[in-house]
């Protein structure tokens, strides 16, 4: 699986390499080049899987060759341990909560599939990252709680002065060992 820039003016590179980058070289987000079709089988027995051979159904085709089926299995059965009740609204209609997680945030989620993401295609052996994130409350919390303690990176969240809950304020400062936090001024 190739992934592109946002913007276009870059040659698609692997996950493994988007995931290192972070932002493509020419300022763009990366996205897949193609969405993968789940076969119609797939779609007509979603029913009966749980939560967790459906994520792992998903992130084989978005991650391809470069982990082997047991690494992304290990992978979504890390991120999709957490609670995640399925609620009926009626008859039809069904939702996952996915804010029952370290930090209340449906972040938590994805922030923890990036981090097992990370670990499980072994971008921190032999070398140190430094990780970057910009929060306005929710993602710097979910990031902080996700990296916390993983070898090899080092994270840092800035946030901006004065407009954060003290809660929010201290799930991103309070974690220390490899996440730091820092106030900026202005607006992210």
């Amino acid at each position: 699986m190739n992934y592109i820039s946002t913007v276009g003016n870059d040659s698609p590179v692997s996950l493994r390499e988007a995931l290192f980058r972070g932002v493509a070289p020419d300022g763009g987000l990366y996205l897949p080049a193609e969405i993968p079709e789940v076969p119609m089988a797939v779609i007509n027995n979603l029913k009966e899987m749980n939560p967790m051979e459906v994520a792992f159904m998903i992130a084989s085709r978005f991650i391809g060759d470069e982990l082997t089926p047991e690494s992304i299995k290990r992978l979504t059965e890390e991120t999709f341990r957490q609670k995640m009740p399925l609620v009926k609204l009626d008859t039809q209609t069904y939702i996952f909560e996915l804010f029952h997680g370290p930090t209340l945030a449906f972040k938590d989620i994805s922030m923890r599939f990036m981090a097992g993401l990370a670990n499980e295609m072994g971008l921190t052996r032999g070398r140190k990252i430094n990780m970057l994130v910009a929060t306005t409350g929710n993602t710097g919390a979910a990031a902080a709680s996700a990296f916390h303690n993983m070898k090899g990176v080092e994270l840092t969240v800035l946030y901006p002065k004065g407009l954060l809950t003290r809660v929010q304020e201290a799930m991103i400062s309070t974690v220390g060992d490899n996440v730091r936090a820092l106030e900026v001024s202005g607006s992210i």
